[in-house]
């Protein structure tokens, strides 16, 4: 929690965090690695293998993770959800229960990020929750009253979700194949983004906030940039970059 992501590659598998207590974390498809500067320590964490060499059913392939009020990291990986409990070292694993509502049920598990003392957790297929970590109980999130909060529900639990990302207010937005929704952190409240003239923007991987606060929006159809009202500023795209995706993008300068 307070990590600022700085630079990632084939997201969302691999990012580079940097801490303001000066820790930095790297995530990739084998494992999390973190380097503390101040005792020159350099850990390297994997969540299928143990020290002794005990193979369980988790995975090494480590999207992203987040902290809860705890302490505990929490590990979207693409074998359901493990919490490392830096406390004493003690990794479990939450496995998905195909079928379930109420409880992870895709194995792949494409984000989590922290909301007050909740986590948001975002798979690739079957739906969004809301973690309380330390009762370990999976709800739901907040929809808008009647057919048009059923829509909203109905539209992200059929979605295909790449990721999800926190904005500088402390909102939230998901990125899916066929829409991006948006989360109010103050209810958990979703919404669908309505682009400014209708519209769509589909296939986003990367959703990516600037220092002007402008939105872009990186996917197979090229990119898109928004203003913070979703007004749509510009939009690149090339023949010749379709159907290649772009997972990556910082910024060095105001102007680049």
């Amino acid at each position: 929690d307070g990590g600022r992501r700085i630079q990632f590659d084939e997201a969302p598998k691999t990012g580079v965090y940097s801490y303001d207590n000066s820790e930095n974390w790297l995530s990739l498809t084998d494992g999390l690695y973190y380097i503390v500067p101040e005792n020159k320590g350099f850990g390297y964490l994997t969540i299928s293998t143990s020290e002794k060499g005990t193979i369980n059913e988790g995975s090494n392939s480590i999207r992203n993770y987040a902290e809860d009020t705890a302490g505990n990291l929490w590990i979207a990986t693409g074998n359901g959800l493990a919490r490392w409990k830096r406390s004493n070292d003690e990794i479990k694993i939450y496995l998905p229960k195909p079928g379930r509502k109420d409880y992870l049920n895709f194995a792949s598990v494409r984000g989590v990020v922290a909301t007050g003392n909740k986590l948001i957790v975002a798979q690739s297929q079957g739906g969004v929750f809301l973690l309380d970590p330390g009762k370990e109980i999976f709800g739901e999130l907040a929809y808008p009253h009647g057919a048009d909060g059923d829509s909203v529900k109905k539209w992200l639990l059929s979605d295909f979700i790449s990721g999800i990302f926190t904005l500088e207010n402390g909102n939230f937005m998901v990125a899916g194949s066929q829409r991006i929704f948006y989360i109010n952190k103050k209810d958990n409240l979703v919404s669908p983004v309505l682009f400014k003239g209708k519209e769509k923007i589909q296939y986003t991987r990367i959703i990516y906030e600037d220092r002007q606060r402008r939105l872009w929006f990186l996917g197979g159809p090229g990119i898109t940039v928004t203003d913070g009202n979703f007004r749509i500023l510009h939009r690149i795209s090339d023949p010749k970059l379709n159907g290649i995706y772009t997972n990556s993008i910082t910024q060095v300068a105001d102007t680049s």
